[in-house]
C-alpha cells in the first residue's frame, strides 16, 4: 500500500541518516586520535585525553566533537612550551566553561582557540590574537587585567612590549577557573548538547567495536575493486589501439 511504501521510505532514510551520522562521528574522533598522538606520543595516551574531553564537555554542556577539535589544536600549539600538559587543561577548562556560561555557541568557543594557540605558538600575544577573543567574550580585557593585577591601559602597554605569553595566559586560566567555582550549567541547549554527546559516544563505542575498521576495509576493497577495473580498461583500450 501507499502507508507501507511510505514507512519504507522513512525507515531507509533513517537508516541513511544513522549511517551518516556514524560515519562523521568516528571520522571526527579518528582525527582527533591522530592529531593528539603528535602532542601526546601515542594513541593510547591521545584516547585518554578523549575521554577528558568528553568529561569536561558533559559537565559544561557543550558539543564534544567541536571542544575536541579545538583541545587537540590548542595542545598541539602548547607543546614545548610552559602550559604543555596540565596547563593546556586549566586553559581549556577555563575558557570553554567562561564562554559556555556567557551562552557562546560552539563555533565561537572553536574560534578562540585558534587564536589562543597562535597566540602560545609564537610564545607572545599580539593585541589582533586577544581581540579575536575579546569577540567572542565579554569583559575580556578588564578580566585579563584584574587577573595579572593590572589596569587595562597597563595590560594593553605589555601587550605592545611582547610581555603577554604562556604564563600571563596561565595566570588568566587560574582566575577565570577560580570564578567559575559553583556555577551551573544547565538550559535546553547545555541539555541539548548533552544529550548529542551521549549519542556520539555510543557511535564511536560501536565503532571501536569493529564497525568502523570494517567500513574502512570496504571501502578500500572497493578502491581497489575499482582501480583494478580501470586499469583493466586501460589495458584494453591499449590493446586494441
Amino acid at each position: 500500500t501507499a502507508i507501507d511504501a511510505a514507512s519504507n521510505a522513512i525507515k531507509a532514510l533513517a537508516a541513511s541518516l544513522v549511517a551518516t551520522k556514524f560515519v562523521d562521528v568516528n571520522v571526527a574522533y579518528e582525527r582527533f586520535i591522530q592529531s593528539m598522538t603528535v602532542a601526546k606520543g601515542s594513541a593510547a595516551a591521545a584516547a585518554v585525553e578523549f575521554e577528558y574531553v568528553q568529561q569536561v564537555s558533559q559537565k559544561l554542556g557543550v558539543n564534544a566533537l567541536a571542544a575536541a577539535e579545538a583541545y587537540a589544536f590548542f595542545s598541539n600549539s602548547a607543546k614545548g612550551t610552559a602550559i604543555e600538559g596540565e596547563g593546556a587543561r586549566k586553559v581549556f577548562e577555563a575558557f570553554v566553561g567562561t564562554m559556555s556560561r556567557a551562552g557562546a555557541s560552539s563555533a565561537e568557543i572553536s574560534g578562540a582557540f585558534v587564536q589562543l594557540g597562535q597566540g602560545v605558538s609564537k610564545t607572545k600575544f599580539e593585541l589582533d590574537d586577544l581581540k579575536g577573543i575579546a569577540e567572542r567574550m565579554p569583559g575580556f580585557f578588564l578580566a585579563f587585567a584584574e587577573s595579572l593585577g593590572k589596569t587595562t591601559p597597563e595590560l594593553f602597554d605589555l601587550i605592545s612590549a611582547g610581555k603577554i605569553g604562556a604564563a600571563e595566559l596561565l595566570t588568566f586560566a587560574d582566575s577565570l577557573n577560580k570564578a567559575l567555582g559553583g556555577a551551573e550549567f544547565d538550559g535546553y541547549q547545555r541539555s541539548l548538547e548533552r544529550l548529542k554527546n551521549t549519542i556520539d559516544a555510543a557511535f564511536i563505542d560501536v565503532g571501536k567495536a569493529g564497525a568502523f575498521d570494517i567500513l574502512i576495509t570496504g571501502i578500500k576493497a572497493v578502491t581497489a575493486m575499482i582501480s583494478g577495473a580501470l586499469s583493466a580498461i586501460k589495458l584494453f583500450g591499449e590493446t586494441i589501439g
